[in-house]
């Protein structure tokens, strides 16, 4: 009869197997999330500046107007004192300030004119990046969707292993628990393997004939000469 410590290892080894595999399944999974919410969150800061664009034009054509309309009054004002004046110096003054009006008048209506050109584009363009934003999400979010169903039932399958391994090692005595968690740590996973064509199932090491009849009998724990993995001999391959 084999060793029980043989035989719990074994056992260990197994759900340390499932972990291990379903670790790697899911390792690519969050970086694929990553990249399918950047995608849509790039899409929607497009998609703000854009609209962001439209506003502050919008608003400064409506500065423009206000500032015509303060111009205009202005002006308007400066005509009708224009009569009040009493000397030529005075006259001459007010005309270089119905001149520089007149001049502002000009240039607020051609900056109206320039941002209101602009709207039709700036406003096409916050179109076009509402339906880019509307068919990346129409792309990827199904898929996001399955992913994070992915991850929930990892999370729970992960919880379900872990508390079968947390059984398994209440079955192993500590100092040889110590060897395993350093071995599943630098072998990824695989601390007790099988003999495989004569050789260590862990680093494929040849073995000796001494330690396969060993492994067969299965009376005691050996450890690779090379990886230190546990050895074991699989009954159903005889």
């Amino acid at each position: 009869m084999k060793d029980e410590r043989i035989l719990a290892l074994i056992d260990l080894q197994s759900v340390v197997t499932q972990k291990y595999t379903l670790y790697r399944n899911h390792e690519a999974i969050p970086d694929r999330l990553d990249q399918l919410r950047t995608e849509i969150q790039k899409a929607e800061e497009v998609l703000t500046t854009t609209r962001k664009a439209v506003e502050e034009n919008q608003a400064q054509i409506s500065r423009f107007h206000k500032e015509t309309q303060q111009t205009n009054e202005k002006l308007t004002s400066l005509q009708a004192k224009l009569n009040q004046v009493k000397t030529t110096k005075e006259y001459e003054a007010r005309q270089k300030e119905i001149k520089s009006q007149r001049e502002r008048l000009s240039e607020l209506d051609k900056a109206i004119q320039e941002a209101e050109s602009k709207t039709a584009e700036l406003t096409g363009v916050a179109e076009k990046a509402e339906q880019d934003l509307n068919s990346a999400k129409e792309r990827v979010q199904p898929e996001i969707k399955d992913l994070e169903a992915a991850s929930v039932l990892y999370e729970q399958e992960l919880g379900q292993i872990a508390e079968q391994e947390r059984a398994r090692r209440e079955n192993i005595p500590g100092e040889i628990l110590q060897r395993i968690d350093r071995l599943v740590l630098l072998r990824s996973g695989m601390a007790v393997v099988p003999v495989s064509d004569d050789c260590c199932g862990g680093c494929g090491v040849h073995l000796s004939p001494q330690v396969i009849q060993l492994a067969k009998r299965g009376l005691d724990l050996i450890q690779c000469d090379r990886c230190s993995s546990y050895i074991y001999w699989d009954d159903e391959q005889s």
